[in-house]
């Protein structure tokens, strides 16, 4: 049997998100969701989709912890299968959330550091439309000083 295993690996391993999820709602007080990757199979081949994709449902139903993993999930430089949409989608839905100042702060800078490194990629579209939703605090200096 072929499994076909489109979570990342290390930090981003279905486990790793798991046992993050459940650390982050003990700490914050929060209702433990179910964070459970999808799973196709057909004939040999098993394919588990990104647990991500239920990290994105629980930021828009206002689960802070989802929300935490999220900010940590915009803030990575790695690249993952169906990376460039889960990001997207994952910024699209933090644009709906209640962050908190830090969080706020946390994506402030991501965005301003992905413009000026020039990735403008898909998810980028969803990044300047988060940025617009929050405001560039005092990032504004720093964008006209890197910006060619």
């Amino acid at each position: 049997m072929e499994i076909r295993d489109y979570n990342g690996e290390g930090k981003w391993s279905a486990d790793s998100i798991l046992e993050r999820y459940r650390k982050y709602s003990n700490e914050m007080g929060g209702t433990l969701g179910e964070l459970v990757p999808r799973v196709h199979a057909e004939g040999q081949v098993t394919w588990i989709y990104p647990v991500m994709d239920q990290v994105i449902e629980g930021i828009e139903r206002g689960d802070k912890a989802c929300v935490a993993i999220g900010i940590e999930f915009v803030e990575e430089d790695a690249s993952f299968p169906f990376g460039r949409v889960l990001k997207s989608n994952t910024a699209r839905a933090l644009r709906r959330a209640k962050l908190s100042p830090e969080q706020v702060d946390r994506v402030r800078e991501r965005v301003v550091h992905v413009m000026l490194g020039g990735r403008l990629g898909r998810e980028f579209k969803e990044y300047s439309k988060l940025l617009g939703k929050i405001g560039m605090g005092s990032l504004w200096p720093t964008i006209e000083q890197g910006a060619d």
